[in-house]
């Protein structure tokens, strides 16, 4: 998320904010670029991609496709935590 609100727009973005320090923010140092494009492929689902194309409105190369299964356990998986988290705060 930092290094999406930071701007970033591709893997090779990250080597800036390693030299901007914003390890320290999170408590670790951050990924190198490929790591984290390594990473972050294991998401992307081409065919669901190819689903999208012929959706798109005319003039349109690019649209936000449907989430791939990988994605969707990830987010059901944050989903769990933080509400684990929530419940453990209800007394405040």
């Amino acid at each position: 998320m930092i290094w999406n609100a930071a701007g970033g727009e591709c893997a090779d973005d990250i080597a800036h904010l390693r030299k901007d320090a914003a390890g320290e923010l999170l408590g670790h140092e951050l990924p190198r670029p490929g790591a984290a494009r390594k990473f972050l492929c294991q998401f992307h689902a081409e065919e669901k991609v190819e689903q999208a194309q012929p959706h798109l409105p005319t003039g349109k190369t690019r649209s936000i496709v449907e989430e791939s299964d990988p994605l969707a356990r990830t987010g059901r998986g944050n989903t769990d935590v933080v509400q684990a988290l929530a419940a453990g705060c209800a007394e405040f």
